[in-house]
């Protein structure tokens, strides 16, 4: 679905698309595939250790996260925080991270046509993509702390049983 929407971005004109893929996994050959029917211009990067991805979040204009079955994805909020203007899918929590038009821009899950659009807009409004990308990075940076995130979870697996003391 993203390689679809890629194809269709780079439809547009004066588009010119390239696809960096970071990760391995058994649709690598199907995606290369596809790039190349599209004429989609693909790096694949294979896999990545987590001390050395940086560069990669830093060469990218867009992030774009194409999944089905997300929470909030650890991979968006760093895009995020590199002050990445991102697409997502509006699934599950991921509109509590993304707030439309200001901290990144959404799409119904599995449609690439939404994706090519949200992504268009960032390429023609470049104004626009790094504004979002730095609301992007403010919102991870006060609202995704540590102590923030380690709160919170305590406070959940707390209500799950209100009667239950907890050692001090």
């Amino acid at each position: 679905m993203l390689v679809d929407a890629l194809g269709m971005v780079q439809a547009a004109p004066p588009m010119q698309v390239h696809f960096l893929v970071v990760g391995d996994g058994v649709l690598c050959h199907e995606i290369e595939r596809r790039c190349a029917e599209l004429r989609v211009e693909t790096e694949f990067a294979g896999s990545i250790g987590q001390h050395e991805i940086l560069p990669y979040y830093h060469r990218a204009d867009a992030f774009a996260l194409a999944g089905f079955r997300e929470g909030i994805p650890v991979v968006l909020m760093e895009a995020m925080a590199c002050e990445i203007p991102c697409v997502a899918p509006r699934i599950t929590a991921i509109p509590k991270l993304i707030e439309e038009d200001l901290t990144g821009l959404t799409a119904t899950a599995g449609r690439a046509d939404q994706v090519a659009d949200q992504l268009l807009r960032y390429a023609l409004d470049p104004d626009f993509a790094i504004g979002v990308g730095k609301a992007g990075r403010e919102k991870i940076l006060t609202e995704f702390t540590t102590e923030g995130t380690i709160s919170g979870m305590v406070r959940f697996f707390a209500s799950l049983y209100p009667g239950e003391k907890r050692a001090s």
